[in-house]
């Protein structure tokens, strides 16, 4: 078995999802979007990032 190699730390990837609440924030102001995960993967990514929000938003989930 093949050992996986780390791309991106953990603080890394949370940094990065701050800066995209922000700019979202900025890009959306005065709207309430609709974000869409993609099942199951997307699930943490999507909870990090609306936790980071500012604006309101509503979000669905697809499952594929």
């Amino acid at each position: 078995m093949t050992a996986l190699k780390t791309l991106f730390s953990a603080e890394e990837i949370r940094g990065r999802v701050v800066a995209l609440a922000a700019d979202l924030d900025q890009a959306l102001a005065g709207k309430n979007p609709l974000l869409v995960g993609v099942l199951a993967g997307a699930l943490p990514f999507l909870a990090d990032l609306t936790r980071n929000l500012r604006i309101p938003c509503q979000t669905g989930f697809l499952f594929v």
